[in-house]
């Protein structure tokens, strides 16, 4: 529909951030490039400012960009057309979708604060309060695995057996057997970790990824290594009632 009514909006909300609020409460008011050609700058800033009022300078600039577009935009239809009320509707729609899901989160985070062992992984560097309750969530009591090997297999993170005659190789690839949530749920523990392991140079993981990346491992099979890594450290912790902490 944006394609059809204003498709310069894919270039001004680039990826993901269509869904971000800033942009779906912008194309729920002006959803046609007609309508932003006969609005002053001043009335598509305040639309943009009064959604996050903290960039004040940036949304006078994409307010002026988006106005400057809409004068040599060439939609596929007319301001009137069923399909221009239709966009406004679903960005409508795609927001009381997005309030629904954060109230769930919200819920599903107060569930998961009941367990002895939030604090414990939420604690842990790079691991913010959604994945806790995701993790928690697929992994339940994490104390009732035996060890650290049986909580591995679980996520499916343990390595195949290979076996040709009397050779046996036991560093085959992740044998994905176990709960594939649970598995990307790690990843994406291992991805922010990454992500934000220069501002905590001394994080064991962190540093683990830097000497994988050194030896030339692929980035996939590094966070799979990073993965079990923090698995382990999370069964520990919760095990011993211990929080993360840097040397």
């Amino acid at each position: 529909m944006i394609n059809i009514c204003f498709p310069e909006f894919e270039e001004i909300f680039k990826g993901s951030r269509i869904y971000e609020e800033t942009a779906l409460n912008f194309i729920k008011t002006f959803h046609h490039d007609y309508i932003v050609k006969e609005k002053r700058i001043d009335t598509l800033y305040n639309n943009l400012y009064k959604t996050n009022s903290r960039y004040d300078y940036y949304y006078k600039r994409l307010a002026n960009k988006i106005k400057e577009i809409s004068l040599n935009s060439y939609p596929g239809v007319d301001k009137d057309h069923s399909d221009v009320k239709n966009l406004s509707d679903m960005a409508g729609i795609l927001q009381e979708n997005i309030k629904t899901i954060n109230e769930l989160k919200d819920k599903m985070i107060e569930t998961a604060k009941q367990s002895p062992y939030f604090d414990i992984i939420n604690l842990f560097y790079g691991v913010g309060e959604v994945l806790t309750t995701e993790l928690l969530g697929e992994l339940g009591d994490i104390t009732s695995f035996d060890n650290h090997k049986q909580l591995i297999a679980f996520c499916g993170l343990d390595p195949t057996i290979i076996q040709s005659g009397k050779s046996i190789n036991v560093h085959g690839t992740i044998s994905k057997r176990g709960n594939k949530y649970a598995s990307w749920i790690l990843f994406n523990i291992s991805q922010m970790v990454v992500k934000l392991g220069h501002q905590c140079p001394n994080h064991p993981v962190y540093n683990y990824y830097l000497t994988k990346k050194a030896e030339g491992k692929h980035y996939d099979e590094i966070l799979t290594a990073c993965s079990i890594k923090i698995l382990r450290m999370l069964y520990t912790m919760c095990k011993n009632n211990t929080t993360f902490k840097i040397n």
